[in-house]
């Protein structure tokens, strides 16, 4: 679209689901705007199923993305207490090497 006000959604559970892998985040990271997560085991929020995103946030480091990252899926709202501190944690582990 060559428009400031176009970007793009990297949706990990579909790309995941898709067999796509990290490797796909830096040359679509100039567009990439917003981050949706959820496991690929039953598409719930990170921490259900014990998935490991840390190669997808080492991919997003890499590649500068600072923006948002939301969860996506089916969940309930007492899985997000969860789901986000597992974010935190995986994230952390990636800024931490």
């Amino acid at each position: 679209a060559d428009h400031p006000h176009v970007r793009a959604l990297a949706d990990l559970y579909h790309m995941a689901t898709m067999g796509d892998g990290p490797e796909v985040i830096g040359p679509a990271s100039p567009w990439l705007y917003c981050v949706e997560i959820a496991e690929k085991d039953g598409r719930t929020a990170p921490g259900a199923a014990g998935q490991d995103f840390r190669p997808w946030f080492r991919a997003l480091r890499e590649a500068g993305y600072s923006g948002r990252i939301t969860i996506e899926g089916k969940w309930d709202l007492a899985q997000l207490k969860t789901g986000f501190a597992e974010i935190r944690r995986q994230a952390a582990e990636v800024e931490s090497e």
